[in-house]
């Protein structure tokens, strides 16, 4: 059996939603002696959110290192890691340090946690066909790392804890992450917020559809309602945004500094309504919130500029889960 007190864990986290999944994973498998590896970006926004969200738990140890650091950091880091085993990995995306992390640090498992509705991109493209070591042209930087004596290959089982209903596949193992500690912690008896709050998404700033598109949901969505809208932009829509533009007495913008779960449990908000597209606010909130009116506005997929079949995949997935399909061109609310 693993000995969980003396074998540290490491998680390598990204963004803030990874350091919440980091920590409830940390209370669903009653882990101890808990390393955390912070890739920070250029993204000052999210850099601030994850800071604060580490205080949230006590660490053995936090490494922070640059999403953009240079070559031999990365060769530095993965020397020192080499000289520890480790009880559990947990990850989320395919990054080159993540990979180079895998590919050499001797560890008892590893575990993919979500960050977004990337993961079911990645279980149906990588996982399933058994496709995480393909390399194409863009990935071939990786084998400078052959150079200095470093595996670049996964032959770990990739095991996942996620919201996602997945099925195990091959020797993996899927272990459905239901927030549990958040919940336990952090929600409180609240009074119901009337309110319709819109969780906006990065969607043209993308390139996933155009702009006339998203605003034209937007102002549907507007012209509607009878209820004031509050209107929370995501961390990647720009603040020159023309939704902006939109704002008057029934519509107002919200912007937060912290993930939209932690700021309705922070802020005691029980809401009665919340609407957007295909995000991954809608799992991590229905967890919390079962009773809340949950809609997404579905944008058909002969509108979708890029990844249409991936986002189309998203949105089966949020209807499995009981999001009501809100169309486009619906006239209520």
């Amino acid at each position: 059996m693993i000995n969980k007190v003396t074998l540290p864990n490491l998680f390598i986290v990204k963004t803030p939603l990874q350091i919440i999944n980091s920590i409830e994973a940390v209370n669903y498998f009653n882990l101890t002696n808990n390393v955390l590896i912070l890739i920070s970006s250029s993204d000052n926004q999210n850099y601030k959110q994850m800071t604060n969200l580490i205080n949230l738990y006590n660490w053995h140890q936090v490494i922070k290192i640059e999403g953009k650091a240079s070559f031999f950091k990365y060769l530095s880091l993965i020397k020192e890691l080499k000289k520890e085993k480790y009880n559990f990995i947990f990850f989320a995306r395919f990054g080159s340090m993540q990979r180079l992390i895998l590919s050499n640090v001797n560890k008892e498992k590893v575990y993919y946690f979500d960050d977004g509705t990337e993961t079911i991109t990645m279980y149906n493209e990588m996982l399933l066909p058994n496709k995480i070591n393909q390399f194409n042209l863009r990935h071939l930087f990786r084998f400078r790392f052959l150079l200095f004596g470093l595996k670049v290959n996964i032959t770990d089982t990739i095991n996942l804890f996620t919201y996602f209903d997945l099925k195990p596949f091959e020797k993996s193992e899927v272990v459905l992450n239901k927030l549990e500690y958040f919940r336990e912690k952090y929600l409180k008896p609240s009074a119901e917020s009337q309110l319709v709050y819109l969780l906006g998404q990065p969607l043209y700033e993308k390139n996933l559809v155009s702009e006339k598109t998203y605003l034209d949901c937007i102002k549907k969505i507007k012209s509607t309602s009878n209820k004031k809208i509050i209107y929370i932009p995501h961390k990647g829509e720009s603040d020159s945004s023309k939704v902006l533009s939109l704002i008057d007495d029934t519509f107002d913008v919200k912007h937060i500094d912290i993930p939209i779960e932690l700021y309705f449990l922070g802020n005691k908000i029980k809401p009665s309504h919340i609407v957007s597209f295909f995000t991954t606010a809608f799992f991590t909130l229905k967890l919390f919130y079962p009773n809340t009116k949950f809609e997404s506005i579905y944008i058909p997929k002969e509108e979708i500029l890029n990844k249409a079949d991936i986002i189309e995949s998203h949105y089966d997935f949020i209807f499995s889960i009981g999001i009501n399909k809100l169309e486009k061109l619906n006239n209520e609310l």
